[in-house]
């Protein structure tokens, strides 16, 4: 990966020697994932990059792929806590024992949590364990972790009980239904990948790496399925014996390298000045653009109003999101007992039997919980759509929690504080949360470490028993199987009734009476992670194209004036990125703006300085408002959600009180765009507001004085935004 010393001293002419030499025409591909006609397109493909030269790239060199030689261990101090880390060695990506690999990657660690090292962690052995696999082009690896409990347990332990896991796979010692939900989910999570185009574009660059055809890149469920017990025996007995790295880690924070700001300015950027071949570029002609649209009565069948119906056209695996209105701002509780239903049984099953029954019928199930809604999800196969209904609802009205639950309820807990304490990233996000809703915030009101610890499971299954009894809010449903009979399996059936009691929310921003600075000291980080919060107006339907506007101009990515600005112009941060939230759901209450930065430390306050000042006099470029125009007519006629996705987002539009998909109708003014409407969207919802800012960081390379000059500075430690 280089050092510091090559961060400082890059070699340009190394750099133009690697280009020179990898970069020729039979080197690359062009890959393309999208709506076209390939045939048609390929002659303007033969005229733009058919000049490309040719030229022979150095061949790779042979390097020697190490082995490991027995058990080979290293002990160290890195980790927050104690911790385990094992690896085995295994094969690149064509090799034809990948697909028996897999299987046994799955056996190991999955997201159905039914693998071997996943029970480890059910049954309150441990508090975390994981393993992934990895296969690039010469090699392969595993990569297993384990986190035991903080008192009394043994890495060594752990580690002898995972060979042993791996032993019971070369002896057979697994049922042939549990080989077959294994094979079910990797069938499955291959046609999931297949979805989306971005990764359709991966599969073909992978093609390509590989030297391998299309079709044997698509023949991967055929290789599953025609694995047998025997294969796995013979491959994990071959693997995943005596030969292993292992590395032991001890609670230790090793130093970090801290760079200082370069003594030089930075060459200013011409912003506004346009290359010959970006001229060129922009002169080329368009095929006319159909743009594409959420249509409200088409895309999406909705029974009562809360039945959502997507058909799915691709593949025959379903999802479905079962929503209840009610979140963390009603009941604390409601969160711990989102992850108990992860991590619990029922009178019949225990956690990972009820796990490997979903896995067993191709099905798969996780709970979630936010500011205003709980929230399961469902996927799996449609031919096992009823059976998996039937468990679903078992699930739920059969849930029983023990005091194991609460256990490792309060044992993740204890470590995910613990790792959080030492990252700054969550510590500038935790802050964040607490500068958005204070003590309204989620780590500011959930339950303390000795609430969690004395929760009785009786509570938790009461709480979810007055959760379920109003019914669901909404149903979305996104398959192959028709309206009428999805009707059937949920109209027809009291368990899955409508919910009119509850009501989902939008949960409002603090407001300062005056620009608010928030600030939590880390002398270990190395970066600040600056947030920075205006309050803004109530929804206004007639100006929603000036809203997005404004986010194009404003906060969007590369081109945006936050970007340019402090980044590109100044290079005062490593990251630089915003958005405009919209009051979804209670279009009364008012959005906001919320912006980032990622500087070195160092830099903090000359990054705070002009970001408050973009904020508080927006900087006019009326000659980008042509390239704005093009930019969101072509970006607001690509909003249009996968079919997955497209029923909650119409729910939302719904419940907000939108008539028709608000980027169609946004389109229509786009063409006639002028800079006054993107002035008056900042005018009336940004300018002369009051900002909250949030930094976490090193204070000691910060001009304390000069932040304080900027606005009221309240300094705060980490249990004063979190609660233990």
């Amino acid at each position: 990966m280089g050092s510091v010393e090559h961060l400082k001293n890059p070699s340009l002419a190394k750099m133009y020697r690697f280009y020179k030499d990898y970069y020729v025409a039979n080197n690359m591909a062009l890959i393309l994932s999208g709506n076209f006609d390939s045939e048609q397109i390929k002659p303007y493909i033969q005229k733009a990059f058919g000049k490309l030269k040719s030229g022979k790239a150095p061949e790779s060199p042979d390097y020697p792929i190490r082995t490991f030689k027995g058990r080979e261990l290293v002990k160290v101090r890195i980790t927050p806590i104690k911790a385990g880390f094992m690896g085995y060695k295994l094969v690149p990506e064509t090799h034809p024992d990948r697909p028996a690999l897999d299987v046994i990657g799955e056996m190991m660690s999955n997201y159905n949590q039914t693998g071997f090292i996943d029970q480890m962690a059910l049954n309150n052995e441990v508090i975390y364990a994981g393993a992934s696999q990895n296969f690039l082009q010469d090699d392969g690896s595993t990569f297993i972790f384990f986190v035991p409990k903080l008192f009394g347990s043994s890495l060594r332990k752990f580690e002898t009980r995972i060979r042993g896991d791996f032993q019971k796979i070369a002896n057979g010692d697994f049922s042939d239904n549990y080989l077959e939900s294994i094979k079910n989910t990797l069938y499955k999570n291959h046609k999931l990948s297949l979805e989306d185009l971005g990764d359709r574009a991966r599969f073909m660059g992978k093609a390509f790496i590989l030297d391998q055809s299309w079709e044997d890149m698509m023949a991967y469920p055929e290789k599953i399925a025609a694995l047998g017990k025997a294969d796995i025996q013979n491959v994990s007995a071959k693997y995943y014996g005596d030969n292993y790295f292992v590395m032991h880690s001890r609670t230790g924070f090793p130093r970090k390298k801290k760079l200082k700001k370069p003594p030089y300015k930075p060459i200013p950027s011409r912003t506004e000045a346009s290359s010959e071949y970006a001229r060129q570029f922009q002169e080329i002609p368009e095929n006319e653009y159909t743009p594409k649209f959420i249509n409200f009565n088409e895309d999406v069948s909705v029974s009562e109003n809360y039945l959502f119906h997507t058909y799915n056209p691709l593949n025959d695996i379903f999802t479905l999101r079962l929503s209840i209105a009610r979140g963390l701002e009603s009941d604390a509780v409601l969160k711990p007992l989102a992850d108990a239903l992860d991590l619990s049984g029922t009178s019949k099953y225990s956690p990972q039997g009820l796990k490997k029954e979903f896995a067993r019928l191709g099905g798969s199930y996780s709970t979630s919980c936010d500011y205003n809604s709980f929230n399961l999800k469902v996927t799996g196969l449609d031919t096992n759509l009823p059976e998996i209904l039937e468990l679903t609802q078992h699930l739920l009205e059969d849930f029983s929690p023990t005091d194991n639950t609460i256990d490792l309820l309060y044992n993740q807990r204890v470590t995910v504080d613990k790792v959080n304490n030492n990252d700054p990233s969550t510590g500038g996000y935790i802050l964040y949360l607490y500068g958005l809703f204070r003590d309204q915030s989620y780590y500011r009101s959930r339950l303390s470490k000795k609430e969690l610890k004395n929760l009785n499971p009786k509570l938790l299954k009461k709480r979810l028993n007055e959760l379920l009894a109003p019914g669901f809010n909404s149903i979305h449903y996104a398959g192959q199987i028709k309206q009428k009979e999805i009707e059937q399996f949920f109209l027809a059936n009291p368990f899955f009734k409508k919910n009119t009691e509850n009501k989902y929310s939008f949960k409002e921003s603090t407001t300062p009476e005056q620009t608010t600075i928030f600030l939590v000291n880390d002398k270990k980080a190395i970066q600040s992670y600056v947030y920075y919060i205006v309050k803004g107006e109530q929804l206004n339907y007639q100006d929603f194209y000036k809203k997005e506007a404004f986010k194009a101009y404003y906060t969007n990515s590369l081109s945006g004036l936050l970007f340019q600005e402090v980044r590109e112009l100044r290079s005062l941060a490593y990251a630089a990125m915003g958005d405009y939230v919209d009051p979804e759901y209670e279009p009364e209450k008012s959005g906001r703006l919320v912006l980032f930065t990622g500087s070195q430390a160092d830099k903090t306050v000359d990054a705070v300085q002009v970001v408050l000042d973009l904020i508080r006099e927006m900087p006019v470029y009326e000659n980008r408002i042509s390239k704005l125009r093009e930019g969101l007519m072509l970006s607001s006629g690509s909003t249009k959600p996968d079919f997955r996705q497209i029923s909650t987002q119409l729910e939302i539009y719904l419940k907000t009180g939108f008539k028709e998909d608000p980027n169609e109708s946004a389109f229509k003014h786009y063409p006639d765009l002028q800079f006054g409407d993107i002035q008056s969207f900042y005018d009336d919802s940004i300018k002369g507001k009051p900002i909250i800012v949030t930094i976490y960081g090193d204070v000691s390379q910060m001009d304390m004085e000069r932040l304080r000059s900027l606005g009221t500075v309240v300094t705060l430690k980490m249990d004063d935004i979190m609660t233990e």
